[in-house]
């Protein structure tokens, strides 16, 4: 016998390539879940600020954002007649 039992189990290469492989895939799954909720609560944080910006401005006020993927958004609240 190659392996005497002498109290420890040992791991074939086969198994522990496997162990392995799945190990990395579960590691890069979490590793992108966890930037994706990051994105997600960036991006919300970002939107309650606009929300914020876009209810504090006056009439004829302008607000101009460029998004950290190049998106660009422009809100202009028309000024008040005045007659």
């Amino acid at each position: 016998m190659p392996y005497e039992r002498t109290g420890e189990s040992r791991m074939d290469p086969v198994s522990a390539a496997t162990a392995a492989m799945i190990a990395g895939n579960v590691t890069a799954l979490v590793g992108g879940w966890l930037q994706q909720r990051a994105r997600i609560r960036q991006e919300e944080a970002h939107r309650r600020l606009l929300v914020d910006v876009v209810h504090s401005l006056g009439a004829g006020g302008v607000v101009h954002d460029r998004g950290a993927d190049g998106t660009c958004l422009t809100v202009a609240v028309p000024p008040v007649p005045l007659g």
